[in-house]
C-alpha cells in the first residue's frame, strides 16, 4: 500500500467516525427536564412515615450489618458532611433546603 492511500484510509475512517458519533448524540436539555419532572412526581407521591432499609458499620468498620430507618416527616433543613455531598444536594435540587457544609479539614503532618 503506498503512503497515499494509507492517508485516505485513515481520512475516510475519521470521517466516518465523526459522522457516526454525531448520530449517537442525544438532547441533554429534554432529558434533564424529564429527569426533573420525576423528581417532582416521586417527591409528591411520597407519604409519610417512610421507613428505609440501610446498612452500618461496626465500630471496627469491618462488618456491616442491616439498619431500618424510619422518617415521620419530610426534612426541612440539611446539613452536608462534606463539599461532595452539598454539591450532590444542589443537583438533586435541593440548594435551598441546605443549611450549611462542614468544613474541609485535613489532618497537619507531624515533623
Amino acid at each position: 500500500m503506498t503512503i497515499s492511500k494509507i492517508v485516505k484510509y485513515f481520512g475516510l475512517v475519521a470521517a466516518s467516525s465523526l459522522l457516526l458519533g454525531a448520530c449517537g448524540q442525544e438532547n441533554t436539555t429534554e432529558d434533564q427536564t424529564n429527569t426533573d419532572n420525576k423528581s417532582t412526581e416521586q417527591i409528591a407521591g411520597t407519604t409519610f412515615p417512610l421507613t428505609l432499609d440501610n446498612y452500618t458499620a461496626s465500630s471496627e468498620g469491618a462488618v456491616f450489618s442491616e439498619k431500618e430507618i424510619t422518617y415521620e416527616s419530610s426534612p426541612k433543613s440539611i446539613v452536608a458532611n462534606n463539599q461532595g455531598t452539598a454539591e450532590l444536594l444542589i443537583q438533586l435540587g435541593l440548594a435551598e433546603d441546605i443549611v450549611g457544609v462542614a468544613p474541609y479539614t485535613v489532618k497537619a503532618m507531624k515533623r
